[in-house]
């Protein structure tokens, strides 16, 4: 036979102490719960600080970030900006003495170097009438070296003409492609020699010299580039029967005279 014991009899008949102990237990489990209960209570009542400001270190930084940014951005825009510049270049190939018209050029917008801007041409007008001096490809840019200055070459265009002259009798071989020179020719000799100029602003398409492969010689050879007929045939005779001399004139005042 089971004998059931019930325990909170056993508790309120029990000895005075254990039921002290038993009530001291339970009045500081009530008194925890209070505790945490305040605690909290306390918690919430706490006003909350409020935030601080970002120090003067910070906003400086920021500002750094701010304009290395924009600096980036701007840097950016610009390398991939659309050129602002427009130069001339050639619609098709062009032969050394070719008079240039308005449909044999046009302008592209491109982006050059300082050093090559320089010597691009942005106006198609003062091309009008230029005779080539070096041959041209497909979409070559047109340099001032490359063609005759305009009002030089005359209407029918220009004859070329070449020969070989001592360096000295050729400004000392000095002579540039574009440049101008006179010609002069010397008949005789002493007393009774005369000099006329007989050709007055050819240009000087090409200037080489004419040494051997051992060394540069006394010679140049010379293409010069004259307005008409007449001027060749001068030229000719001039070289053959007469003592030439050239005379560069690319800096001689416009105001002088042509053939004397």
């Amino acid at each position: 036979m089971v004998n059931v014991v019930d325990s909170s009899d056993n508790i309120a008949d029990g000895p005075a102490p254990e039921r002290q102990a038993i009530g001291r237990k339970r009045t500081q489990r009530t008194g925890n719960r209070r505790g945490t209960a305040e605690s909290v209570a306390n918690h919430r009542r706490t006003p909350l600080s409020r935030n601080t400001l970002p120090t003067s270190r910070a906003v400086l930084g920021g500002l750094l970030v701010s304009a290395s940014a924009l600096l980036l951005f701007l840097s950016w825009q610009s390398s991939t900006a659309s050129p602002t510049s427009s130069y001339a270049v050639a619609r098709h190939d062009l032969a050394v003495g070719t008079v240039l018209t308005a449909a044999d050029l046009e302008l592209v917008q491109m982006d050059l170097p300082p050093e090559v801007a320089q010597r691009a041409i942005g106006d198609l007008s003062i091309l009008t009438s230029a005779i080539v001096l070096d041959p041209l490809a497909t979409n070559e840019l047109v340099q001032v070296s490359d063609v005759v200055s305009p009002g030089l070459a005359g209407p029918s265009g220009g004859y070329e003409i070449s020969f070989e002259l001592e360096r000295n009798r050729a400004v000392s071989g000095r002579l540039l492609p574009n440049e101008t020179v006179d010609v002069l020719a010397t008949v005789g000799s002493g007393r009774d020699a005369t000099t006329n100029r007989i050709v007055a602003g050819a240009i000087v398409a090409a200037s080489a010299d004419a040494g051997t492969s051992l060394g540069s010689g006394s010679q140049v050879e010379l293409t010069l580039i004259v307005t008409s007929q007449s001027d060749v045939l001068a030229v000719a005779n001039a070289i053959d029967t007469a003592s030439v001399r050239l005379v560069r004139t690319t800096r001689a005042p416009a105001t002088e005279g042509a053939n004397e």
